[in-house]
């Protein structure tokens, strides 16, 4: 059987395929108790449960953003949220 290398043609077409697999695992973080607990075990600020480590969807006139946890450096009791925008549905 033929790999995708063998065929340059569709290079494309597998990155937009690879970046479409990121953002699905990153959607499904939105309501995975199993992904927030990772951080919520290691990591204790007052006031934080383990569902403010959930990613988040914000609509807006514009679309939709999916917004993740992150830390600057290893500053673990200053979070930050990013935002991955998206088109999400």
């Amino acid at each position: 059987m033929d790999s995708p290398s063998d065929w340059p043609s569709l290079a494309d077409e597998l990155e937009l395929a690879d970046e479409l697999s990121w953002l699905e695992r990153q959607a499904a973080r939105v309501d995975d108790p199993d992904f927030a607990r990772l951080f919520s075990d290691h990591i204790d600020i007052p006031g934080v449960t383990t569902d403010d480590y959930l990613h988040r969807r914000t609509r807006s006139s514009s679309g939709t953003a999916l917004g993740g946890i992150g830390f600057l450096r290893t500053r673990y009791q200053s979070p930050i949220r990013r935002d991955h925008r998206s088109q999400l549905q």
